[in-house]
């Protein structure tokens, strides 16, 4: 079997992520506390993350709770939107390294 490079598996991801919950001048703030294991657990069900195991998943949540904003990853938690608004775009760049080194986690 052919494994796929981690750097294309980080990309994808980060992308996945950005998408999910935004890419904004200004987001990262507000919305209250984010439950990170209603997170993980939503985040099992997204066909994005079905492949991750559960140390993975709980670092990427990790990094969309360091990043995102809380209302967005929230409404998302609880199916009211896809996410979108939360993270800031002078963020992405170390949101994307964290990321790289959730997926090189087994």
């Amino acid at each position: 079997m052919r494994s796929i490079p981690a750097g294309r598996v980080v990309a994808g991801l980060a992308a996945a992520v950005i998408v999910t919950f935004g890419a904004s001048a200004c987001g990262g703030s507000g919305g209250g506390h984010v439950d990170k294991a209603k997170l993980v657990s939503k985040l099992k069900t997204d066909q994005t993350y079905k492949s991750m195991n559960s140390t993975q998943l709980s670092c990427v949540a990790d990094v969309i709770v360091k990043y995102g904003n809380a209302g967005d990853i929230n409404d998302y938690v609880n199916g009211k939107a896809n996410g979108g608004g939360g993270i800031k775009k002078s963020d992405e760049k170390k949101a994307t390294k964290d990321l790289e080194s959730c997926v090189l986690k087994k």
